[in-house]
């Protein structure tokens, strides 16, 4: 199992489940001259609801409230998904 790596003060780096199973951890990437998120804009993730995923160490994976405006009820949990790359996917509205 992946854990999410930590600096030198201890403080976990974020993570989040793989879009292929919705339970395989992955560290979120960054670009390192840039400082920001690397996403995969327009891929899918998988219907996975449910208990935010931890590793090991008891680090949890991101989550947020499915939203109304796309069919949600505003209170279930959806666990953000990444690629095996560790690029968040998103998709833009």
């Amino acid at each position: 199992m992946t854990n999410a790596s930590r600096d030198q003060n201890g403080v976990p780096t974020m993570i989040a489940v793989s879009n292929g199973d919705g339970k395989t951890i992955v560290n979120l990437k960054a670009n390192p001259t840039g400082h920001y998120l690397l996403v995969n804009d327009g891929m899918l993730g998988t219907n996975y609801t449910g208990n935010l995923e931890r590793d090991e160490n008891g680090v949890r994976c991101l989550g947020a409230i499915s939203s109304p405006q796309y069919g949600g009820d505003g209170v279930t949990i959806i666990p953000l998904q990444t690629d095996l790359s560790g690029y968040l996917l998103v998709q833009e509205s």
